[in-house]
């Protein structure tokens, strides 16, 4: 069997895209969103996607003339898996806990402490004492 650089391409695409999709996932999602999505959904739903990037590449590789059916089916079978990515985030972001359930507080405030200056209950005294 004769090597061919193009399924170097095609598999080097493919780890590509799948950092991609799961990046963009968790950035359009939000921080900690994806963490309610089970990780079935995630691998499934992600290799898929990157599995039809791949495929899109190859049919618009192959053919002659770069728009082609075959191109626009698989790029009809990605934008049907983002969707699906998105429904999938989206119900399991409905049935999250809310804030008060999980006893997490995102924002905190500290008040009485100047940039460069220790708080005011803070002891000033060295932490080995002279004898």
């Amino acid at each position: 069997m004769p090597w061919h650089p193009i399924r170097l391409a095609y598999a080097a695409e493919f780890l590509l895209a799948l950092m991609v999709i799961l990046f963009a996932w968790g950035e359009i999602a939000g921080p900690g969103q994806l963490e309610f999505v089970p990780w079935h959904w995630k691998a499934g739903l992600s290799l898929c996607l990157a599995l039809a990037v791949v495929r899109a590449t190859a049919a618009a590789v192959e053919a002659e003339n770069g728009w082609n059916p075959r191109l626009l089916r698989w790029l009809l079978v990605a934008a049907a898996l983002v969707l699906s990515s998105g429904l999938v985030t989206l119900h399991y972001q409905s049935e999250a806990p809310a804030e008060e359930e999980t006893g997490i507080v995102e924002e905190s405030t500290v008040t009485g402490v100047t940039p460069g200056h220790p708080p005011a209950d803070v002891n000033p005294r060295p932490l080995l004492s002279t004898i």
